[in-house]
């Protein structure tokens, strides 16, 4: 009887084969993967549980988010935690904490976030070359130390920042060249030259908050084009995100251990009893806020904007306007 044995010539290709087959096939499952990733919106949804951090995808990566959220496949709550919205701080940190960002393929918060400066940068560059400017370091030290940072830190990389979505950013009058964002800008810079803290602060979350930005705008006739909107929000779901970043803002103005403070704790309690009560879930509420208990600080804005549509600003724009008339 003979025993049938394979050449082992032949056994050595045939294995060779195989594994330049196999490794082919791997490595076209590979590109297919980076592909797939390269479509569409490729972010990653923490869930903390006890010490442990589970990652989860976004239902079918390759699908535009927005296009996800008009199916029904994701909600805003997913959105919000997976772009990591209201989370604040200084502003290295913010941009710093985008995870959802990192990977090869993964494109993450491009396009999506922005952190935004509050107080704007514009405002406290600005503030140094008011009058006032020269008492401020007497008046309020911690706020002269903020201005003055930005000399060795001029992107404001230690400076307060909050991360939102980039259309709400953009529509902010916070934000851009406009001729109304350009003089509100101003209001709080010579605000901060006057050391003037808790009106500045108040007038600095309205301007960066969407829905006030536009009330103001549509109040004052003034029509801009709405950024492009890459994900949708609620609107409850937006307020509540910027109620968190702006009670952000105040602990991080006053900073409990250290002296000095921008502003005190009476100050502090002020102000967030001010956020609680005029940034509600109630979109009519933030709208129609009225801290001073008399004429409301959107009415005495709106009412800077109109004037500002058939004015012209020359050299200093403040000669416009009172601000003394909101505290």
């Amino acid at each position: 009887m003979s025993l049938c044995v394979d050449h082992p010539v032949q056994s050595s290709k045939a294995l060779g084969a195989g594994a330049e087959a196999a490794t082919q096939a791997h490595r076209l499952l590979q590109q297919q993967h980076t592909a797939q990733k390269s479509q569409g919106l490729y972010l990653l949804l923490v869930s903390y549980g006890i010490g442990l951090a589970q990652k989860h995808t976004i239902p079918e990566c390759k699908r535009p988010l927005k296009e996800q959220q008009e199916a029904g496949d994701v909600d805003s709550s997913e959105v919000e935690r997976c772009l990591k919205l209201a989370d604040y701080g200084k502003y290295k940190s913010v941009i710093k904490n985008r995870t959802f960002s990192r990977g090869k393929g993964n494109p993450g918060h491009t396009g999506y976030v922005e952190a935004d400066h509050i107080p704007p940068l514009d405002s406290l560059k600005k503030a140094k070359f008011k009058p006032e400017f020269g008492e401020l370091n007497m008046i309020n030290p911690a706020l002269y130390d903020m201005v003055m940072s930005l000399e060795n830190d001029p992107r404001g990389m230690k400076l307060f920042a909050v991360q939102v979505t980039k259309h709400h950013h953009r529509a902010a009058l916070s934000t851009g060249s406009s001729r109304e964002s350009r003089a509100v800008r101003g209001v709080l810079a010579r605000r901060i030259a006057r050391g003037e803290a808790v009106p500045m602060l108040k007038q600095a979350m309205m301007i960066a908050h969407p829905f006030v930005s536009q009330s103001m705008r549509d109040e004052a006739e003034i029509s801009r084009r709405p950024p492009e909107n890459k994900c949708s929000l609620s609107e409850a779901r937006t307020t509540k995100i910027y109620k968190r970043g702006f009670l952000g803002l105040i602990d991080f103005n006053y900073n409990g251990t250290n002296e000095p403070k921008v502003i005190t704790e009476e100050e502090r309690d002020e102000l967030k009893d001010y956020v609680r009560q005029h940034y509600a879930l109630d979109q009519d509420r933030v709208i129609s806020a009225s801290p001073t208990g008399g004429c409301s600080q959107l009415d005495w804005h709106w009412k800077l904007l109109v004037r500002l549509r058939h004015q012209t600003l020359d050299g200093e724009e403040l000669s416009l306007w009172n601000v003394d008339t909101i505290q």
